[in-house]
């Protein structure tokens, strides 16, 4: 699977089961950067009121330095960072 079929899919799933967890994006803009560097493709907050980060990779994607340093800040921190190659692993984890 492609990594931006799986965002659609995990976008998907995420608003029907209403989860306050939105798209997040970094980057950078006319010189301007804006987003937290390695953040997850996703980010927000479970019921009970927990961190989560989603990142999405395809088939053969890997994590970039800065998506590992951010996973270990999220972890060292009690939230929750899905790595995710399919929506099964994201559903198994929420």
């Amino acid at each position: 699977m492609i990594e931006s079929d799986l965002i659609r899919e995990v976008s998907s799933y995420i608003k029907v089961k209403g989860y306050f967890i939105h798209r997040t994006n970094t980057g950078r803009r006319g010189g301007v950067s804006y987003g937290t560097k390695g953040s997850g493709d996703f980010t927000g907050l479970l019921p009970s009121g927990r961190y989560i980060a989603i990142e999405c990779k395809g088939d053969n994607g890997k994590q970039s330095e800065d998506q590992i340093l951010f996973q270990t800040e999220v972890e060292k921190n009690n939230g929750l960072y899905i790595l995710a190659y399919s929506l099964a692993e994201v559903k198994k984890e929420l």
